[in-house]
């Protein structure tokens, strides 16, 4: 029987204090002890309970966790932050014509606001979109075609796998690289492009008959059919890879030099044909992610070989609402998670394969896996340090904690593969669903049971900041606070 490799090894970095409390919440115990007893000493009873009382009730807010790791602080601060939000009408957007902003353009809202496009020439001569956003950093999308893994013998996986290994290792060599991420969106599909094809084989002096028979499966196919897309972006810090400040161009040509390495590595992993984004092409799709019904109406433009002239001011939602749990916008009524555990247990490289593939109940789905890359210079440190804090946590919880042990053992494989070369990543997982009827809840519970199946048991409903979590699925590698990827 052939060996069959398997993953893992993921792990959430933490800092380990004294009772299973973080490094800062230990220090703030020993301090807020500190000052009881100086006030017990000047016998200031009623100021010591007070301060005792008080700094109890704060550090048990901090310290208590559900299962996702979030404190009781933790969520009265989101629905503090939400409410502000609400009463100050920030959850609410209007753009267009009658909107309550100037002008007929549908810029982007949100996170997303304030950026812009550009297009350049990369070193082949092939036309690329830099997406420039509000944090100064840039951003290059990329369509790629992957094969799947079902008719490939087990070889040619695990090479792909181990290839794939190496271009994320890659990315923590390259200067300037911050961030990457790979988008998976399943759709409907119109039908159309499938009529285009059968309509350019129908060459003259075809049989009637065999022109009748593809007519037949074109329309017949065209019917609740799906499609999905694969995007992979790389981000960049144009302040890391240069101490100088420098022109759009001259970024760009930076930039566009180093696409040539990026894209045919990519390939080898396994990404099939890579395409690079232009501008009309990522205004599209950003344009059909929130407003879901305009697909049909590009398609059936293409079909009649008309063309859209759809600008990236004009890529947003008319209209858009951030509820609580969920996310309007145009057409469509989505709900985004994030992943609060990774994967545990034996993995194979298809553990996220039922939620990454097409599901009929599930209209419009999107999964957005983000990788920060941690410089190959800083990697070794970070491993290192790992592993003492893990060791820290076995000899305090007197080495009888069996979580504390197995993290210790992830945390020293980790160090001897990072010592061999490997690349250490931190990683999010981001998973949106979209509905045109409004029939969330019935979704929700297929995501959920989607994710389960996957290994990813623990997710959880981004509340109050469903319009950010929107835009980070999103192919335009927005980069979302360090907190967030740290996460997972």
């Amino acid at each position: 029987m052939s060996n069959v490799p398997t993953y893992g090894n993921f792990r959430k970095p933490r800092t380990v204090g004294m009772w299973g409390l973080s490094m800062g919440l230990t220090l703030s115990v020993f301090a807020l002890s500190a000052v009881v007893v100086l006030l017990l000493l000047r016998q200031a009873w009623g100021a010591a309970l007070a301060v005792a009382a008080s700094g109890a009730v704060i550090i048990g807010a901090l310290s208590f966790t559900d299962v996702h790791g979030l404190s009781i602080a933790n969520r009265w601060m989101e629905r503090l932050m939400f409410g502000i939000a609400k009463r100050r009408g920030r959850t609410l957007y209007r753009s267009g014509p009658l909107g309550v902003m100037l002008g007929s353009a549908t810029p982007l809202p949100g996170i997303l606001a304030g950026s812009k496009i550009s297009e350049h020439l990369d070193s082949f001569d092939r036309t690329f979109a830099l997406v420039h956003h509000a944090d100064k950093s840039v951003a290059v999308v990329m369509s790629v075609t992957p094969p799947g893994i079902d008719l490939i013998d087990r070889d040619q996986i695990n090479t792909s796998v181990a290839q794939w290994g190496e271009w994320l290792a890659m990315l923590g060599n390259e200067i300037g690289v911050v961030q990457a991420s790979v988008v998976i969106e399943s759709s409907p599909d119109t039908g159309e492009a499938l009529v285009r094809h059968i309509q350019t084989m129908n060459a003259a002096g075809t049989s009637s008959v065999a022109r009748e028979v593809m007519n037949e499966v074109a329309a017949e196919y065209r019917v609740g059919a799906a499609q999905m897309r694969v995007w992979v972006s790389v981000t960049f810090q144009p302040s890391l890879m240069s101490s100088k400040k420098r022109t759009i161009d001259e970024l760009a040509r930076d930039i566009g030099g180093r696409l040539t390495g990026i894209t045919q590595q990519l390939k080898a992993a396994g990404a099939g044909a890579v395409h690079l984004m232009t501008a009309p092409q990522l205004s599209r799709a950003i344009r059909t992610a929130y407003d879901p019904a305009a697909l049909a109406l590009f398609e059936i433009a293409q079909s009649r070989g008309e063309q859209v002239e759809l600008s990236w001011k004009d890529s947003g939602p008319i209209a858009a609402e951030a509820l609580w749990d969920a996310y309007r916008h145009d057409s469509g009524l989505s709900r985004t998670w994030v992943v609060s555990k990774p994967p545990q247990g034996v993995i194979h490289e298809n553990v996220l394969e039922r939620i990454l593939r097409i599901s009929a109940d599930v209209e419009r789905k999107r999964v957005a896996i983000i990788y920060k890359p941690i410089s190959a210079a800083r990697t070794g440190d970070v491993a290192e340090r790992d592993q003492i804090r893990t060791t820290n946590a076995v000899t305090v919880g007197g080495g009888n904690n069996a979580r504390a042990r197995r993290e210790a053992r992830i945390a020293e494989r980790n160090a001897n593969e990072e010592a061999a070369g490997a690349g250490i990543e931190d990683f999010a997982i981001i998973i949106t669903a979209t509905t045109s009827d409004g029939n969330l809840e019935d979704v929700s519970s297929v995501v959920r049971a989607l994710a389960s199946a996957s290994k990813l048991a623990r997710i959880r409903v981004a509340y109050g900041a469903q319009d950010s979590a929107f835009a980070l699925g999103l192919p335009l590698g927005v980069r979302p606070s360090s907190s967030i990827v740290k996460g997972i």
